[in-house]
């Protein structure tokens, strides 16, 4: 099994929209904005994929276009890592004595921030 190296200053990192396509949408600008900051402030370059800020509808009626912007991502060889970029959940009680942020991995999940509920597929 390979090991990949790790992220150098001035390491271009992919950044691809894998959900619903939120990252896309005018109302998460300003995390957009945050998280270039941070990865530059690092000593990254990020690199947004061709599909990663077409937003939700874009995303939904065309699936395919985040496979490609993932896949483009790993054959590119100026990129050195891939951020994908999921909602992060905060206080959520899956029965815990205190509620615990949720990093999502692998599960096909909704989020319904109106109702505040999380619904897994």
């Amino acid at each position: 099994m390979q090991q990949a190296r790790k992220l150098r200053r001035d390491d271009k990192v992919a950044i691809v929209s894998l959900s619903s396509g939120m990252l896309g949408e005018e109302y998460c600008s300003h995390n957009i904005e945050i998280g270039v900051r941070r990865l530059r402030e690092y000593g990254l370059e990020p690199v947004f994929m061709p599909n990663a800020l077409k937003g939700v509808e874009y995303l939904k009626d065309h699936p395919e276009a985040r496979a490609v912007d993932l896949k483009s991502a790993f054959l590119d060889d100026t990129i050195a890592g891939i951020i994908c970029a999921l909602p992060v959940v905060y206080n959520v009680n899956f029965g815990h004595a205190t509620p615990r942020c949720a990093l999502q991995y692998g599960a096909m999940a909704r989020v319904d921030m109106e109702k505040k509920v999380i619904i897994f597929s």
